[in-house]
């Protein structure tokens, strides 16, 4: 890792991304909180007639709390992007020294290109879309049981 600073099109792809993270965290976060709040609801006021379909309500609460765990470190990495967007960041090796003495990322880990961590993050965004995505089938499939 370079203790340069990152470059003006590291900056521009920081601060993209960024941007993304922020419109879908507010989009999907929003939308799952709402089939998790349904849920509840539905679970406490019309307790559902089969098994199945207190399963699939289950699965929409399971899915809730673990897309607010995926929503957490979105949101992290959305703010670590915004300021090395903004250069308000040193350099990639200050920020992976702070991570480490935060204990949030291991100290002994190889170097990571820009590349690579753009990849993580945008990994991170689909897996948090897949999971959403299966919450909203598991609340539908609730409807027909």
């Amino acid at each position: 890792m370079s203790a340069l600073p990152i470059s003006e099109q590291e900056r521009a792809d920081a601060l993209a991304l960024s941007a993304l993270l922020r419109a879908s965290l507010r989009t999907l976060g929003t939308w799952s909180q709402g089939l998790s709040l349904l849920a509840v609801v539905v679970g406490v006021a019309w307790p559902p007639p089969s098994l199945a379909g207190a399963g699939l309500w289950a699965l929409v609460l399971l899915c809730g709390l673990m897309e607010r765990y995926l929503a957490f470190r979105l949101a992290l990495d959305e703010r670590l992007f915004h300021q090395l967007g903004h250069g308000h960041m040193p350099s990639l090796q200050a920020l992976d020294t702070s991570l480490a003495r935060l204990r949030l990322r291991q100290s002994v880990l190889p170097e990571r290109l820009w590349s690579d961590r753009l990849r993580g993050t945008r990994h991170l965004l689909q897996r948090h879309l897949a999971l959403v995505l299966l919450q909203t089938a598991a609340a539908l499939a609730s409807l027909f049981f």
